[in-house]
C-alpha cells in the first residue's frame, strides 16, 4: 500500500507524518505535488500503523530522505547522537593517554603530573644530577641520562600531542556532520 507522506514541515505537522487515511494513488487528483512538493508517495508495509515512517522507517535508515525537511525527533536524535559522539573521543583520547607511552623500551605514564615532572627537569635541567630517576608506567625506576632528556620529552609530549591532534580532527569532522548518514560514517578507529 502507498500513503501520501509530508516531506518537509506543513500546517504544523512534521515531516514523515501521513497526509489523511491511506488510498489509492489513483485516488488523488491535482497537481499539488509537481509545483511544490509537500508530499511523495511511500510504499508502507501492509498492517503498518500510522507511525511506521517515524519509527521504523527512519530507525532502519537514521535519517529522513535528504530531500525532507528533518523532523524534530530526528533533528533531537542527531544533536544527542552528536554530543555522545564528541564525549566517545574524548573519553578514547583520554584513554590512550592513560596507556602510557614507551621509550627506550619502557613505558611511562603521560598523566599531567608525569607532564609537568619532564617539563621541571627539562626547565631545571642544569640543576640536577644526572642520570636522573623517574618513574616508569609499572612503578619502576628508570635512569634518564641527561642526553637522552630532550629526545625523552619530545616522545613523550609528541605522544599527548598526537593523540590530541587526532582527537581534535574527529571532532572537526562530527561538528561539521550534517546529518545521521555523515555523523554514523566517522569511527574512532585510533
Amino acid at each position: 500500500m502507498k500513503v501520501l507522506v509530508l516531506v518537509r514541515e506543513y500546517e504544523g505537522r512534521a515531516a514523515g507524518a501521513i497526509m489523511g487515511n491511506p488510498v489509492e494513488e489513483s485516488q488523488i487528483y491535482g497537481t499539488f505535488l509537481t509545483s511544490d512538493k509537500w508530499a511523495e508517495w511511500i510504499e508502507v508495509p501492509n498492517g503498518a500503523d500510522k507511525n511506521f515512517l517515524q519509527t521504523a522507517l527512519i530507525a532502519a535508515t537514521e535519517e529522513v530522505p535528504e530531500h525532507w525537511e528533518i523532523s524534530e525527533n530526528t533533528s533531537t536524535k542527531f544533536v544527542s547522537e552528536k554530543a555522545a559522539k564528541l564525549l566517545a573521543i574524548d573519553m578514547k583520547t583520554n584513554g590512550l593517554i592513560s596507556q602510557g607511552a614507551t621509550f627506550d623500551s619502557v613505558v611511562f605514564s603521560l598523566s599531567a603530573n608525569a607532564q609537568l615532572t619532564w617539563l621541571g627537569l627539562l626547565a631545571k635541567e642544569s640543576s640536577f644530577t644526572w642520570p636522573k630517576e623517574i618513574s616508569t608506567r609499572s612503578n619502576g625506576a628508570y635512569s634518564l641520562a641527561q642526553a637522552d632528556l630532550a629526545d625523552f620529552t619530545d616522545a613523550m609530549a609528541g605522544t599527548v600531542a598526537s593523540y590530541l591532534d587526532s582527537g581534535r580532527a574527529l571532532k572537526v569532522s562530527v561538528n561539521a556532520a550534517a546529518n545521521l548518514t555523515a555523523l554514523n560514517a566517522i569511527v574512532d578507529a585510533r
